[in-house]
């Protein structure tokens, strides 16, 4: 259960904050932050952030938090974060509007917390109820399963768009 539990704080935060943000986010280049209602009375505000490192260009971003931090009924209880480092460049921020829906759902996936975040976040307890863990695993996958229909619905949208439009000519 707290392998599944961890795995969902990353979901919640990277997909919140990078994919499903309602928002509108100006400062996009500096990272978004998100609420995620989880239950009636617990609520999560997760962050993402990325990390320019001084010798590498503005466009290259190395490192990437994900934080989610847990209010109950207006209380902060803890928080996780996960620090993780891109093997390969990736051209910006995950935050970027203009970045394929499809690159940041599979950057997503590839930034996923490694053992050393997972060790780290299992020294700290959670002061969550098992009910309210459980319904974080369930709001993970509910928000990994909107993510996907998002994503399909603009790749159905670019399809749509690239047809080669028939001009018809009505007498």
């Amino acid at each position: 259960m707290k392998a599944k539990f961890l795995e969902s704080c990353y979901k919640v935060s990277a997909l919140s904050t990078c994919i499903l943000n309602k928002d509108e986010n100006p400062e996009w280049l500096y990272g978004a932050t998100s609420q995620v209602q989880i239950t009636d009375n617990l609520t999560a505000v997760t962050r993402y952030e990325p990390i320019m490192s001084d010798y590498i260009s503005p466009y290259d971003y190395e490192f990437h938090i994900f934080s989610i931090d847990f209010i109950r009924n207006g209380e902060f209880l803890h928080g996780f974060a996960y620090e993780r480092k891109i093997n390969k460049k990736l051209n910006g921020v995950l935050t970027n509007p203009d970045l394929d829906l499809e690159v940041k759902l599979e950057t997503i996936k590839g930034l996923q917390p490694g053992l050393r975040g997972k060790l780290q976040s299992l020294k700290t307890a959670s002061l969550l109820t098992p009910e309210e863990e459980k319904a974080l695993i369930e709001k993970g996958i509910s928000l990994q399963e909107e993510a996907e229909r998002k994503i399909e619905l603009s790749k159905c949208l670019r399809e749509e768009n690239d047809k080669p439009q028939v001009a018809t000519h009505h007498k």
